[in-house]
């Protein structure tokens, strides 16, 4: 009877080993999770937003149940901005809110790609779902205002974004977006004192320069529409979308010159800006120097080798030119 009894002791050293064991692992595995947390959250802080991806996904996959490591993969897709990566950001918010309801953070930027995608139902739901939780949350009054703006609902577009502007009075985008309601509805007085508040607000806000000009633009005052745009260039001045803006401007106006002027600036700011080279083609190639569009476009070739624009636009030219071989090597 002695060996039944040591096969027992065994058998209970063998289970509290191997509980040991397990329990070990655990907590391994979590610390692994912190460590590529932490390293995640480090590297999106410093904008390293593809070491970032990796270290978020290390996480999820050691804790597919973690909501806030779903959000932080999600909010690292979308700060890289690639062409795929607007997909992967909605897949990840999806699955942060489902595991989470009450991520209100995850609710919202989930709510903000149905606006994009012009869900406006789904991007009114999920606004009023933060709501529910939080009445004083400013940017879901924002969120519900454009799902209103969306559906056409102006009036009540309007008083959602003025409640936002009430719980924070000092946050530029509700004023922007307010202004564009006020156009919409063709209160253009009300659209300029929005866009002369939110200049109160941050007077260094190039945005709001910009949407201001194009507010004049449409009611075709170019003085006051040429006096944001040259604002928005004093605050950045090595800009190059801003001298684009500034051409097209110009061109709009048949202002030739000054157009060309404002084209080769954005190429002088930003000589390594092949979207510069682009609009300075399609300056001379509206204006019929095809020599000189066919320049600016091999030069865009040559800074971005992978981008289609250019080919594209060269193979356009020799077409219109009846130069079908060249053509076809683009």
């Amino acid at each position: 009877m002695v060996y039944p009894k040591r096969a027992q002791r065994y058998g209970v050293i063998i289970f509290l080993l191997l509980l040991f064991t397990l329990a070990g692992c655990g907590g391994d595995r979590q610390a692994k999770k912190a460590k590529h947390f932490s390293r995640g959250e480090r590297y999106l802080a410093e904008q390293k937003y593809a070491e970032a991806i990796i270290e978020f996904k290390n996480t999820v996959q050691l804790d597919p149940q973690d909501a806030q490591a779903h959000y932080k993969l999600a909010l690292a897709y979308l700060k890289r901005g690639k062409s795929s990566d607007l997909h992967e950001a909605f897949q990840e918010l999806r699955k942060a809110v489902k595991l989470d309801a009450g991520l209100l953070d995850a609710q919202l930027k989930l709510g903000e790609l149905y606006l994009l995608a012009k869900q406006f139902d789904q991007a009114q739901e999920r606004a009023e779902l933060i709501l529910k939780q939080d009445p004083n949350h400013r940017e879901a009054h924002v969120l519900l205002g454009n799902a209103y703006a969306g559906q056409k609902n102006l009036d009540q577009a309007i008083a959602e974004l003025k409640t936002a502007i009430e719980l924070d009075p000092k946050q530029v985008k509700p004023y922007l977006n307010l202004a564009t309601l006020y156009m919409l509805n063709k209160e253009l007085d009300l659209a300029e004192q929005a866009y002369r508040q939110a200049l109160s607000i941050d007077p260094q806000s190039v945005q709001t320069y910009l949407m201001f000009g194009n507010f004049y633009v449409l009611q075709r005052k170019f003085a006051e529409a040429e006096s944001q745009y040259r604002q928005a260039i004093s605050l950045q001045p090595k800009n190059p979308d801003l001298w684009t803006q500034l051409g097209t401007f110009y061109a709009l106006q048949r202002k030739w010159k000054e157009a060309e002027e404002a084209y080769r600036e954005a190429t002088r700011v930003a000589p390594q800006s092949s979207k510069a080279y682009v609009m300075l083609g399609d300056f001379y190639a509206k204006t019929g120097r095809a020599e000189e569009a066919i320049s600016a476009y091999t030069r865009a070739t040559e800074l971005a080798p992978e981008e289609l624009t250019p080919l594209l636009r060269l193979a356009e030219l020799a077409l219109n030119r009846q130069q079908l071989e060249e053509a076809e090597r683009y």
